[in-house]
C-alpha cells in the first residue's frame, strides 16, 4: 500500500501556509498539502520565508503523525524529508524523481488529459490527480472543467493500488457523488477557507467521508 494508511487520503485539503496546517491538523486532518506561491513583486524577500514555512509545516506534520504534501518545492520537501510532494505536470519535467523515489517521498501527479495520464503512470507515482471537476476560481486553469463522469474514465485506467485524487470547485453538497463515481480521495481549498466557520466545515467533511457508506 502506498500510504500508511489509506484511509487517511479520502480527505485532501490544501492550505497556504504553516498556520493553517497547525489548524487542520488540531481539527482532525490527516493528510494535507502545504501550497505556497510566490508574489512576484517581492519574489527574493519571500524565498527565504517559503522555507521557513514548509520545513516548519514539515516538523510538526511529523510530530503529529500526519500525511504532508509539498506543492512544488521538492528540493526543500528533500531537505527536511517530507512525507511527501505534488507536482504539476510540467513541474515534474523539473524535478529529480530518481530522488524521491531513492528518499522514500511519495509524490502525485496533476493530471487533465490522457497525455498527461500516461505520462504520470510511467513515474510511478503515489497517488494521480484529475481535475478541475467543476470550474474553480482559485486559480487560473488551462484546462476546462472535466465534469464527474471522467472521474470513472481515470479510475479504469489508474491501477488499484494508486488512489485518484478528484479536485476543483468541489463541495461538501456534491461530494458524496464524486467518491461515487470512483475517487478515492478529494482534494479541498475555497469550500473550507470561504467557509465562516472553517473548523465546522471540515469536521462535517471528515464524518462525511469517514462513514464508508459511499464504498
Amino acid at each position: 500500500m502506498l500510504f500508511e494508511e489509506k484511509q487517511n487520503m479520502k480527505l485532501y485539503p490544501i492550505a497556504d501556509s504553516y498556520s493553517w496546517i497547525v489548524k487542520l491538523i488540531s481539527w482532525g486532518v490527516k493528510t494535507v498539502q502545504l501550497r505556497i506561491k510566490l508574489d512576484p513583486l517581492t519574489e527574493n524577500n519571500s524565498l527565504q520565508k517559503i522555507e521557513n514555512e514548509i520545513k516548519n509545516s514539515i516538523q510538526y506534520c511529523q510530530s503529529h503523525n500526519c500525511q504532508l504534501f509539498i506543492n512544488d518545492y521538492w528540493e526543500i520537501a528533500l531537505k527536511y524529508k517530507a512525507f511527501g510532494v505534488h507536482l504539476g505536470y510540467e513541474d515534474s519535467f523539473h524535478a529529480d524523481i530518481s530522488s524521491l523515489h531513492k528518499n522514500k517521498i511519495r509524490f502525485g501527479l496533476s493530471t487533465h488529459d490522457t497525455n498527461e495520464l500516461n505520462y504520470a503512470l510511467e513515474l510511478n507515482p503515489s497517488y494521480i490527480a484529475l481535475g478541475p471537476i467543476f470550474p474553480t476560481k482559485t486559480k487560473e486553469m488551462k484546462f476546462s472543467p472535466q465534469g464527474i463522469e471522467k472521474i470513472s474514465i481515470w479510475r479504469n485506467k489508474i491501477p488499484k493500488s494508486i488512489p485518484l485524487v478528484a479536485i476543483g470547485g468541489i463541495k461538501l453538497e456534491n461530494a458524496h457523488e464524486i467518491y461515487i463515481y470512483g475517487a478515492d480521495s478529494i482534494s479541498i481549498i475555497h469550500d473550507f477557507m470561504s467557509s465562516s466557520c472553517p473548523e465546522e466545515r471540515i469536521k462535517d467533511w471528515l464524518n462525511m467521508a469517514n462513514n464508508n457508506e459511499f464504498k
